[in-house]
């Protein structure tokens, strides 16, 4: 690497990467999990039975708020995507006027725009939702707010791996060196 620094950034918090990176949502591509689904022998992860999955995660606020500079290249092409659930996604409000070039160029020079990145078909450009409510973004919090009576938060451990008693994890080993029983 010649002596070069590449930052190599990580979340060190509740959530993970989620504290710092651009929060985007994405369910993926139908053929992947469709591949996964046969791959590892169950039908649970083929794209239908993934998308229930995700609907009831998603708290999902309709793009129709957008202003409209956005709106021509936002759609949701699934059918009815989630809306109940813990995790509020949502499209940018507004977008900067050089992204709107931005687009207006990949349309010029023939390449497809994709409406809903999160249909299954990945192909094609297109804005992608965020894990954001009314812009300020979502983090593991949202999965907190009411901790289960089974699950025990250890927050400034670094985990080097998890232990396990039989097939069961039961607690971590901190790179410390320090055991953590947590079940």
């Amino acid at each position: 690497m010649h002596n070069r620094v590449v930052d190599y950034s990580r979340g060190k918090g509740l959530g993970g990467t989620s504290l710092i990176n651009f929060a985007l949502w994405n369910r993926g591509s139908r053929d992947d999990w469709d591949q996964f689904a046969r791959r590892v022998g169950s039908r649970e992860f083929e794209w239908e039975n993934v998308g229930r999955v995700f609907d009831g995660i998603e708290g999902f606020k309709d793009p129709a708020y957008a202003d409209d500079g956005i709106k021509q290249y936002v759609r949701i092409e699934r059918e009815i995507p989630g809306e109940k659930g813990l995790v509020s996604v949502e499209y940018a409000r507004h977008v900067d006027d050089y992204l709107l070039g931005l687009m207006k160029g990949v349309v010029e020079h023939g390449f497809g725009i994709n409406r809903d990145l999160n249909s299954g078909d990945p192909i094609g450009v297109g804005f992608a939702p965020a894990t954001s409510k009314d812009g300020v973004r979502v983090t593991a919090r949202t999965y907190l707010q009411d901790v289960p009576a089974n699950l025990t938060i250890s927050s400034g451990v670094q985990v080097a791996r998890l232990l396990f008693d039989g097939k069961k994890a039961v607690g971590v080993l901190g790179i410390d060196g320090q055991k953590r029983k947590l079940w």
